[in-house]
């Protein structure tokens, strides 16, 4: 029903919030590398943003398809989604251009999977744009729009889930470098004081020797000076 509709798309919006307030307190979007940068963008904010865009044409194009003729209302929000699905799936490929040029080594793992999102979603969109909007009125299923829109949906999940991956790993071997790099440090800064502590101990020693020997000098002097 409508309010279902309504209730499920309010549930998801709080939950995207609540994905978008976890990254802020983490500080994942002051990531100063932009091949993890463009990852936590997509794992964030475009990938979920773009699923749930797709998620609600499919919702509100099934509700509205079993009357074969199509509401001005409805009509003019599902032409508003389809400009913000084009607008979100142009979003997944810019981070997606930037993360493999910073990265490449995440292309073939990542590739496959993000031509296949955006082939799923222009399927949808064509449909949703052809045989619902274009056609003056409904000429498609309602269970065929709906599988045309969740194969969209579930190519999305899985470079979602692939994607969510590759950030935890990218993210674990920075801290894996920079653990290094502290124990290097350490490892470093342990040898420059047991130097320090070499050159003070020799450099004592060296005085008190010098030392002894003065007063050895002395007493001699003063021996003959006795005699």
């Amino acid at each position: 029903s409508e309010e279902n509709f309504k209730e499920d798309t309010r549930q998801i919006a709080d939950l995207l919030k609540v994905i978008t307030d976890v990254a802020d307190r983490s500080n994942l979007i002051l990531d100063p590398d932009l091949d993890s940068y463009y990852l936590m963008d997509l794992v964030v904010t475009r990938l979920p943003a773009l699923t749930e865009q797709i998620g609600q044409a499919r919702g509100l194009g099934v509700a509205v398809g079993s009357n074969k003729m199509i509401k001005p209302y409805d009509a003019f929000f599902l032409s508003s989604l389809i400009g913000v699905i084009i607008q979100a799936r142009e979003n997944v490929l810019y981070d997606f251009d930037v993360m493999f040029r910073e990265n490449p080594s995440l292309r073939p793992r990542l590739e496959a999977l993000l031509d296949q999102s955006i082939e799923t979603t222009d399927a949808f969109l064509h449909v949703l744009k052809e045989r619902v909007l274009s056609a003056g009125e409904i000429v498609v299923q309602p269970k065929e729009y709906w599988e045309t829109a969740s194969t969209a949906t579930t190519a999305n999940f899985r470079l979602y889930d692939a994607a969510s991956t590759a950030l935890d790993e990218v993210l674990q071997k920075r801290i894996d470098r920079l653990s290094e790099k502290k124990a290097f440090v350490l490892f470093f800064t342990l040898v420059v004081i047991l130097i320090v502590i070499y050159l003070v101990a020799a450099f004592y020693l060296a005085v008190m020797r010098m030392i002894a020997a003065i007063e050895r000098v002395s007493k001699r002097i003063a021996a003959g000076q006795a005699d």
